[in-house]
């Protein structure tokens, strides 16, 4: 694309924008009306942390470097649709710093999902995780009710606000009908990706056709989030060394993270189904929240019945879900989708 077609669609992105403020789609602040703003990300963009002048709310103001004002656009009309949804950070509007367009976000004081299991990770019990990850499917699931697909769900983009889940970041999400290309930005967050994209990605030849993302890229990259969420730590590399092409054609051919040492299997077998090669073989989202509610209503249950019994040696610290014969046993059918059975009586 030609620079002056590239300021011709900006100009239309723009245009959208100022409509939008006119017609109260969205909200337009004065910079000026924040205070106290602290740098927090400095990478693609500008990101403050702030506060509204005379409250104690925090914010933050996200910028970004590019030109193209379309991921800006993208954003505010995905976020606009799922604001409501109390997994999903919350947009309060627009402003302009610098002459360019900003967004304002909810802050969220636990950082991201990877930050967070870095400093919190041997204090989560199972009921912990199941709980944390039971949230972004519920989230994810109201995305995809609305017809969006995330198309960028990774470790930085979940977030933790008092402890509990808020999706980011819809910047490269789509409509289900829409074709949509992962940025020159996914080394970054190889192992999140589909691997079907890569043939776009990375130009491995994976697949015939050029791979339009859908729903179950999505579910894919749930898989290795419920995989973060049992191991606290970055998939395959150590910290500090960059994904690569080589990863990617590994991934292609079959790799996956080991299943860490005592994850229930209950658990294990969902997330291992979401990051199956085979997109028809992904459960939907709807079924992975159901799975995940057959978990935690068990384990409600066994806790009540121990308290009912004033037996409390397997209480909290101590009781592994996956010890139980009559535990809801999560399978994969012939047809490959995920299946709860009901608990023994």
């Amino acid at each position: 694309m030609s620079i002056t077609e590239k300021q011709n669609k900006n100009f239309n992105y723009v245009d959208w924008i100022r409509k939008a403020i006119e017609n109260n789609f969205i909200t337009y602040y004065d910079y000026n009306e924040f205070k106290n703003k602290k740098i927090i990300e400095n990478s693609v963009g500008k990101i403050f942390k702030a506060n509204w002048n005379n409250t104690n709310t925090n914010l933050v103001v996200k910028t970004s470097y590019e030109l193209d004002v379309k991921k800006i656009v993208n954003e505010l009309k995905a976020q606009k649709e799922v604001n409501f949804h109390k997994n999903i950070l919350q947009i309060y509007g627009i402003s302009k710093l610098d002459n360019q367009y900003s967004l304002l976000l909810e802050y969220a004081d636990g950082g991201s999902l990877y930050s967070y299991l870095k400093k919190s990770f041997t204090k989560l019990e199972w009921d912990d995780k199941y709980c944390l990850a039971s949230q972004l499917a519920n989230a994810i699931d109201f995305i995809h009710s609305k017809g969006i697909i995330h198309c960028n769900l990774h470790e930085e983009n979940v977030l933790i606000h008092k402890n509990s889940i808020k999706v980011a970041d819809f910047g490269l999400s789509k409509r289900a009908n829409e074709i949509s290309n992962y940025s020159n930005k996914v080394l970054d967050f190889l192992p999140y990706l589909d691997p079907k994209s890569f043939n776009d990605a990375f130009d491995i030849k994976c697949e015939s056709e050029p791979h339009i993302m859908n729903f179950k890229s999505d579910i894919y990259s749930i898989g290795v989030l419920f995989w973060l969420l049992s191991s606290g730590r970055r998939p395959f590399y150590d910290e500090g060394t960059q994904y690569d092409k080589s990863l990617a054609t590994e991934i292609v051919n079959g790799k996956r993270e080991e299943i860490v040492e005592d994850t229930p299997v209950e658990y294990s077998d969902i997330y291992t189904a979401c990051w199956s090669d085979d997109p028809d073989e992904r459960p939907s989202i709807q079924i992975v929240v159901s799975c995940l509610k057959s978990i935690i209503d068990y384990s409600i249950k066994f806790i009540t019945n121990e308290i009912e019994n004033n037996d409390l040696k397997y209480m909290r610290d101590d009781y592994d879900l996956s010890i139980y014969d009559n535990f809801s046993k999560i399978m994969i059918d012939d047809n490959s989708s995920l299946n709860t059975f009901d608990y023994n009586s």
